[in-house]
């Protein structure tokens, strides 16, 4: 950016406007192929996705499934929403659960029930997220649920797998 014009020099307004420098024209969209670098293969691999049910989490599990995840959890409020994950990918490698992910205890609880059922957890995928559109002026109680799903949900999962000598991930989206 370069701005032009002065201060005291008597300039029109047209002068102190700011001129940006023009844009190349924007690539056209390309596949996003899931970048490990190099470090972390879904292959094989116990994933749990949350916010599963939506667009960015739907495509998550799809995508690791692809990748040879042996099981994804997906994971969200909306349980229609992850059935249809399962129908559509498969009962075999999906496994749909109902989480809040406010809730400390059912989280906590859901990582139980996946150890005890499924294996150890790999990689959790803290992709569940609440975005209210408010602004400054929102109920307290707005900002504390964004804040229990938005931040402090992406912590409980895996203290719950450290603590139990497990080497997962976490992948916060």
């Amino acid at each position: 950016m370069i701005a032009t014009g002065s201060v005291g020099d008597g300039g029109t307004a047209a002068e102190y406007m700011v001129k940006r420098a023009a844009r190349p024209p924007a690539a056209a969209p390309r596949s996003a192929p899931l970048d490990y670098g190099g470090g972390m293969d879904p292959e094989g691999k116990v994933i749990v996705v949350t916010g599963a049910a939506g667009g960015i989490g739907g495509a998550l599990v799809r995508a690791l499934l692809e990748r040879g995840a042996r099981t994804v959890v997906a994971a969200d409020l909306d349980g229609a929403g992850v059935e249809r994950l399962r129908e559509e990918l498969g009962a075999e490698r999906v496994l749909p659960r109902v989480l809040d992910v406010a809730d400390e205890q059912a989280t906590r609880a859901l990582v139980d029930d996946i150890a005890a059922t499924v294996g150890a957890i790999d990689v959790w995928f803290a992709n569940a997220g609440l975005a209210t559109g408010s602004g400054p002026d929102a109920p307290d109680e707005e900002w504390n649920s964004q804040w229990r799903i938005n931040v402090m949900s992406t912590c409980t999962p895996p203290v719950s797998f450290y603590r139990d000598g497990s080497s997962g991930a976490r992948v916060t989206s």
